[in-house]
């Protein structure tokens, strides 16, 4: 019997994409990384001085750096604050993640 299935012509894209896509790390890795780089740039717009206007009130805004004791409080303070408008996220969420972390480990 011959276990040989016919690639159909666009079946060299999709291998192609599978492929880049499985040396990709865990998304939880990949946020971690988006959420680090942005922290640092916004620790490098703080040292520069970096300030813009909001267009709604037209004050002056300084850039705050997430590494600061500042910033670390303010974001503590805030980190809830995003799932207001869902209140089931507020507990759900984190516990979701400390499961899907403890599987990806094995533990």
């Amino acid at each position: 019997m011959n276990n040989t299935v016919k690639k159909k012509k666009g079946g060299k894209i999709l291998d192609v994409i599978e492929t880049v896509g499985n040396k990709l790390p865990h998304p939880y890795i990949m946020f971690l990384w988006l959420c680090l780089i942005l922290a640092g740039i916004s620790t490098v717009c703080s040292l520069a001085g970096v300030q813009v206007i909001n267009p709604t009130t037209g004050e002056t805004v300084l850039a705050k750096a997430i590494f600061s004791r500042d910033g670390i409080v303010w974001l503590l303070e805030n980190l809830l604050k995003n799932f207001q408008a869902s209140q089931h996220l507020v507990w759900y969420s984190p516990c979701r993640w400390q499961l899907d972390l403890l599987k990806e480990s094995d533990y």
